[in-house]
């Protein structure tokens, strides 16, 4: 029996660590099914504590990170899903969002995908074969060389850097999903193939905006 295991077992409530290290998923995941009421736990002050039973309905003990699935995130309300409960109860409070707001996985944001990976690939070093992690960490690391590097580049030499990050992710993704890896860590995977590919299609904008101009003048 694990450590985790001996203090799951123990006790009735765990730590927000805890809870991340039992499930293998990223702080950010753990914070959205907290959000989704899908695992139970009570905040106070900064910190959180998680309901043990909540975590064992979603991964039993005895069960192996690559052996349970996580249940679907719920989506939470839309916007005009919110403003029509608004109105319906005379409130006159709408959600704070920019009109012209978007989404905006930035080069630190793909660095922020990277680590969140990292993390999780040594969270699981011990459950997986040593070949395994030697792959993927080379991989991660080798991703974001070629992000960094991009960044700092300019025209072509940028858009292969980021080419080859695109495909280096996606083949990670796909050798995740043949080595049946834990869930946690294959969905980390798939938010920097996201990041990265918003990256290169930025890049293809920009560079479309800059053709029509140059036309143009």
């Amino acid at each position: 029996m694990t450590d985790l295991e001996e203090i799951l077992k123990q006790s009735q409530e765990v730590s927000f660590e805890v809870a991340v290290q039992w499930l293998g998923i990223t702080p950010k995941a753990l914070s959205d099914y907290l959000k989704a009421k899908q695992i139970q736990g009570v905040k106070v002050g900064e910190e959180w504590f998680i309901q043990t039973a909540s975590l064992l309905a979603v991964r039993p003990l005895g069960v192996l990170l690559n052996e349970f699935v996580l249940p679907e995130l719920e989506n939470p309300l839309s916007r005009h899903q919110q403003e029509k409960i608004n109105r319906k109860n005379g409130s006159d409070k709408r959600w704070d969002l920019k009109k012209n707001s978007k989404r905006s996985p930035t080069k630190l944001n793909c660095f922020v995908r990277l680590q969140e990976a990292w993390d999780l690939l040594q969270r699981i070093k011990e459950s997986i074969f040593e070949e395994d992690y030697r792959f993927f960490s080379q991989e991660l690391l080798t991703i974001g060389d070629e992000i960094g590097a991009g960044y700092y580049s300019f025209g072509v030499v940028k858009r292969k850097l980021y080419g080859r990050a695109r495909v280096r992710a996606g083949r990670i993704v796909s050798r995740a999903v043949l080595l049946n890896m834990p869930q946690g860590f294959f969905l980390s995977l798939c938010n920097i193939v996201e990041a990265i590919v918003f990256l290169c299609r930025k890049l293809e904008r920009k560079e479309t905006a800059h053709v029509k101009n140059k036309a143009s003048a």
